[in-house]
């Protein structure tokens, strides 16, 4: 089992070197054929001479493939470069960027996987009673609503209309204290975990009645297992394993949910920052951006993978 753990570990990270190259190819790209100079942003002129000088010290004169590895070299280094606008280190500003991101994307997950499990367990074990309709009128409306109304929503009942939590902004929880980190993280880590909530738990509902009518459940009761062990060992974690298929797949969901919510609260995250970038013609900025929420992405689908291998003793068996 250890030496196909390892096996399968090796794989998911060949497979995703073509990935991130790709991914560093377009990147690149869209700086390199952009309409814009980059020397153009970081002078804010048009004066020829002025941008000739800086494009030819920021090496802009040599052929493509020389700029692209010289720029990949840095990349793989740890060095994104400096901001063409904001004369910052990007990588810096990606670090700091990405740990309020990911704030938020981890207690849009926390919502996913306390909302999606609770109200997919109580739906399949309530089919077609109360608790399951308004289970899935709330499954239904997650999907149907954008993410940016239910967060503009949000924001007109709790924070305008009632007062009870801030209208935006990133409370630091070193600086700020627990208690006003939690009430600005509450909304948009919720508006974050909406959608995705909405489809985890319209698959885990469907995957517990599936595994309801199997015919070791129907074995298990005929033995006079314990009623408990039956939806806990039975019926539950078989359902778990294809729903962290779907997981997987809305991840992607999830990281468009982030940039959304972050343009929406006013939270300084990647998403943000990435949006800003564009506007101003940061380029470097974006390129690093881009880079790493496409490392996020894939990370984040092996680390799934390895979950599913983990869950499903079949997967186990046929790699052993």
């Amino acid at each position: 089992m250890a030496r196909s753990l390892k096996a399968l570990v090796l794989r998911r990270v060949l497979l995703t070197i073509p990935i991130l190259f790709g991914v560093s190819l377009i990147a690149f790209a869209f700086v390199a054929f952009a309409p814009q100079s980059p020397a153009i942003a970081r002078l804010q002129t048009t004066n020829p001479e002025a941008i000739a000088q800086l494009e030819e010290s920021m090496g802009l004169h040599r052929p493509l493939y020389v700029q692209y590895v010289d720029w990949l070299t840095n990349v793989l280094t740890g060095d994104f470069g400096q901001s063409l606008v904001r004369r910052q280190d990007v990588g810096q500003m990606l670090f700091d960027r990405m740990l309020i991101s990911g704030q938020l994307a981890l207690f849009g997950v926390l919502w996913m996987v306390l909302l999606a499990g609770t109200l997919g367990f109580i739906s399949a074990f309530n089919r077609n009673k109360l608790q399951d309709h308004v289970a899935r009128v709330y499954a239904v409306l997650g999907i149907s609503i954008p993410d940016f109304v239910v967060g503009i929503f949000l924001l007109l009942i709790f924070a305008a209309h009632l007062g009870w939590l801030p209208a935006g902004g990133f409370a630091s929880l070193r600086e700020d204290g627990l208690v006003t980190y939690l009430r600005h993280i509450f909304l948009p880590s919720y508006t974050v975990g909406f959608l995705f909530t909405a489809i985890v738990m319209r698959m885990f509902r469907g995957d517990l009645l599936e595994t309801m009518n199997k015919e070791h459940v129907k074995a298990a009761k005929a033995m006079g297992v314990p009623r408990y062990k039956i939806i806990l060992h039975d019926i539950t974690k078989p359902a778990v394993i294809p729903t962290l298929t779907t997981i997987g797949m809305s991840i992607s969901i999830l990281i468009s949910g982030v940039v959304i919510t972050e343009i929406v609260f006013a939270i300084p995250g990647l998403g943000r920052l990435l949006v800003n970038s564009v506007f101003d013609g940061d380029f470097t900025v974006i390129q690093g951006t881009i880079l790493v929420v496409a490392v996020i992405f894939v990370v984040a689908n092996v680390v799934v993978d390895l979950l599913y291998y983990h869950l499903d003793p079949r997967i186990r068996v046929r790699g052993d």
